[in-house]
């Protein structure tokens, strides 16, 4: 009795029936690697377009101040590069292509982000680089004055700033109130204290004895004036 031989190849997802017996496996996108991309397109999908608003940052928001700013942008827009070159190349078949893909998008976007990234930071307002220090609260308690340190070659700075008081939803103004240079000795007007005058107007002392009182817009937090002491770092 003849007893034919065993299928090589058991049935399975992947193979196809072979004339005269056997079976074939076919060259497919594995499974764990196709979810593996289409995993990598979402967190890409859902990540970017927070990174960039946290970026742009249009309502001010104190928040996202920490995770925003031009350059996380760069970083963000050069990592989203990367990670699409690694999903294509895990999701073409060819090996030759998907190298090509793996390599080059990920070249190609970051390349255009650094490029455009470095217009964008180089465009926009320094960000604080410091500490920030409460150092006045309205008698409501609604807004706060804030002393935020930026440092710069060959100066450094302090800028005061009005913010509201509204927990997850607080807001800063988009203007300094004051911005004082910090090289500077005692009594050449350094900045002192600074307090609300009700309704809607600031007072900044500076050490020198100058008083400098402005207003501000109590929606958009925007001073009328700013007052520059002694070639502020800020432009």
């Amino acid at each position: 009795m003849r007893v034919s031989a065993p299928d090589p190849l058991p049935p399975s997802a992947g193979t196809v029936a072979r004339a005269g017996g056997g079976r074939v496996r076919l060259r497919t996108i594995s499974s764990a690697r196709h979810v593996c991309a289409v995993l990598i397109v979402v967190v890409v999908a859902l990540a970017l377009p927070v990174a960039l608003v946290a970026a742009w940052n249009p309502w001010r928001f104190v928040r996202l101040m920490p995770v925003g700013g031009p350059l996380n942008a760069v970083i963000a827009c050069a990592g989203a590069a990367v990670l699409v070159g690694i999903a294509g190349g895990l999701a073409i078949r060819r090996r030759a292509l998907a190298w090509i893909v793996a390599v080059a998008v990920p070249g190609i976007g970051v390349l255009g982000c650094l490029c455009g990234g470095t217009l964008f930071v180089l465009d926009s307002t320094p960000a604080p680089t410091g500490d920030s220090t409460v150092v006045a609260v309205s008698t409501d308690g609604t807004r706060e004055l804030v002393a935020l340190e930026y440092y710069a070659t060959p100066d450094s700075s302090t800028m005061i700033r009005i913010r509201s008081r509204n927990g997850l939803w607080s807001r800063e103004s988009a203007r300094d109130v004051a911005c004082f240079s910090q090289h500077l000795p005692d009594g050449a007007g350094g900045f002192v204290a600074a307090r609300f005058i009700e309704p809607n107007g600031v007072e900044v002392r500076a050490d020198d004895g100058t008083v400098w009182t402005t207003t501000f817009d109590p929606h958009t937090l925007m001073p009328a004036q700013t007052l520059r002491r002694n070639d502020c770092a800020r432009p």
